[in-house]
């Protein structure tokens, strides 16, 4: 009988060498996945912790260590704490929930530890500077001594007869990292400067030397990184971008988005890790200013209230250096309910200060411009200010709002010193001085001689038309939420008026001011006057009349001032027969209304 061949896709029998060479496999698998936990390692922590004492003069405090097998040879540490070196609050400049790192196999056969990678889950890492510009992340120097004597300490130290050294790590990952940053004061109290979350980073070519950073090489994941700064309301979320260190040197590009109040492209540049200085480029297509204070407001509230209304000084952590320079550009800029198109602000960041150069903004026909210095070691954050408006179309300006629309039209220029508090106290600590000019306008709803007419009650009427003007022009002084004038002058056709008092940023109004005008016309004032000087045997060539404006921009009151009209006259035509000459204008108007004699 012929034998029935192996049917197509029935495995032969394999050799017995490769099936023992699986099974060898097998258990060598198992017993590299299971050995951990039954091998105790424990004993190797005090080594390990006595190694970075002597590398870094900080306490490393390490939980229970287990040893793994596979993918390579490491080790896993469920927690660890490295501290902050002597001089520095106590606490961690490093806390990691889980720690865990490959070994090389060669220097394991010499009983010598060296990691060739570490990979740090979740781990919170704390940079603090002091007044003295120290910092607890330069691992430059540890307890004054070098660290080329101290990695030689370490070497000829053998714990448990193996030896330890940091060097030679070739790369380390921070899955999740939160950066916590703060300025140290003189009595040891830590200011928050500014935190990130979600951070994702990976290094390579690492060191403990001074010169390590021109060397490192890495590279930052800033999708989901969240940024906060001090002053800053709304958080920065990144969306997408990354950063790559080489050859001493970062660059990254990014976008991400300001809370509500923008969304933001940008770039970033280093030149040298060893000086840093960022330089960068953020462009956005809407800046909204309300939504940018009123996160900062919100912030303020969930710290626990309104913060006290007094600056305090925050220590400078050693000399001012520049630490970042850029520009930052808006294609329209929003403040409720005005908008300014074309925004351009560079900006320099020192390590107490920053320094806005020229600004600029285009709104309503006009250009906008502003220099600027903020002091970064007050709290909150003060600033001065210059800013100059050019050729505004004030008539533009105030038909936005309805509660001043129509009130006035004209070219307006306007310089102003300006200083104040950043954050959500912005408008009510602001306080300077300045100097405006209105030209080639009109005050709609406003006849200058029929309104004052009536209030010197020469005729029981006015009329709602307009007042042209040449120029309005004064001084301004900002303090405790309003802005004064001691002197506001406008030129008309119509007169004169001067003006003082004050207006506030609650939008309410308090003037006290005389108008003079010119005698004759068609008009309550021009009539009485002609009637008044026919009577008097003069001609009035002006009426000075004092009155007040009081109420709100959108209901503006206007009422009689102190004092009563004056007249400015001049003798009556020669050509009439001469009639005898009163003693004065006040005996004349008295005499008008005296009874006549009886018959």
């Amino acid at each position: 009988m012929t034998a029935t061949p192996p049917s197509p896709g029935v495995s032969r029998r394999l050799p017995a060498w490769l099936r023992a060479v699986l099974i060898v496999v097998a258990l060598l698998v198992v017993v590299a996945l299971i050995a951990p936990y039954f091998l105790d390692v424990d004993h190797y922590r005090a080594l390990v912790s006595a190694a970075v004492k002597k590398q870094t003069g900080r306490e490393l405090t390490i939980g229970k260590i287990r040893a793994k097998f596979l993918p390579t040879v490491g080790f896993v540490v469920d927690d660890a704490h490295l501290g902050n070196p002597p001089g520095f609050p106590q606490g961690d400049f490093l806390s990691v929930e889980t720690l865990s790192g490959s070994l090389a196999w060669g220097p394991l056969l010499h009983k010598e530890i060296q990691i060739n990678a570490i990979e740090l889950v979740k781990p919170k890492v704390t940079l603090l500077t002091d007044a003295r510009g120290r910092a607890n992340y330069d691992f430059s120097t540890a307890g004054g001594e070098s660290q080329r004597a101290k990695r030689g300490k370490a070497s000829g130290d053998s714990g448990a007869g193996s030896s330890f050294s940091l060097e030679g790590i070739g790369k380390i990952v921070l899955t999740g990292a939160a950066i916590s940053m703060g300025q140290v004061t003189s009595r040891g109290r830590v200011e928050p400067t500014g935190q990130m979350t979600g951070l994702n980073l990976e290094l390579s070519n690492l060191s403990l030397d001074a010169s390590a950073l021109k060397t490192i090489a890495g590279n930052a994941d800033l999708s989901g990184l969240k940024v906060e700064m001090a002053g800053l309301g709304a958080p920065i979320e990144f969306k997408s971008g990354s950063v790559k260190l080489h050859d001493g040197a970062a660059d990254g590009e990014f976008k991400a988005q300001l809370g509500k109040a923008a969304d933001v492209k940008g770039t970033l540049k280093i030149a040298d890790l060893m000086k840093p200085v960022a330089e960068f480029e953020l462009s956005t297509g809407q800046l909204d200013v309300n939504a940018l204070l009123a996160e900062t407001e919100s912030e303020k509230k969930s710290a626990g209230g309104e913060r006290p209304a007094q600056t305090t000084t925050t220590e400078s952590s050693g000399p001012s250096e520049l630490v970042a320079k850029g520009k930052i550009t808006a294609e329209r800029i929003r403040f409720a309910p005005y908008t300014a198109n074309d925004g351009l602000v560079e900006l320099r960041v020192f390590t107490n200060r920053v320094e806005v150069w020229p600004a600029q903004m285009q709104a309503y026909g006009g250009t906008l411009q502003l220099a600027a210095h903020a002091d970064r070691t007050k709290n909150p954050m003060r600033f001065s200010s210059n800013v100059k408006v050019s050729n505004f179309d004030i008539g533009k300006f105030v038909s936005v709002d309805p509660a001043t629309k129509g009130k006035i039209t004209g070219t307006a220029d306007l310089n102003l010193q300006l200083a104040g508090s950043a954050g959500s106290r912005l408008v009510e600590s602001l306080s300077g001085t300045g100097d405006f000019n209105v030209h080639d306008g009109t005050l709609p709803g406003l006849n200058l001689r029929g309104a004052l007419g009536t209030i010197a009650k020469l005729m029981g009427e006015s009329n709602m038309s307009t007042t042209p003007f040449k120029t309005i022009h004064g001084d301004l002084n900002v303090a405790q939420g309003r802005v004064a004038s001691k002197q506001i002058h406008m030129d008309s056709s119509e007169g004169t008026v001067d003006l003082q008092g004050s207006f506030g940023f609650d939008q309410t109004i308090e003037y006290n001011g005389q108008a003079v005008l010119t005698g004759g016309g068609a008009n309550p004032v021009g009539l009485a006057t002609d009637i008044l000087g026919a009577a008097l045997g003069k001609n009035i060539k002006a009426t000075a009349i004092p009155f007040a404006v009081h109420g709100t921009f959108s209901n503006p009151k206007v009422a009689p001032g102190h004092g009563t009209p004056k007249f400015e006259t001049a003798p009556a035509n020669t050509t009439q027969t001469s009639q005898p000459q009163k003693s004065s204008l006040e005996d004349t108007l008295k005499d008008l209304f005296k009874k006549p004699p009886p018959q």
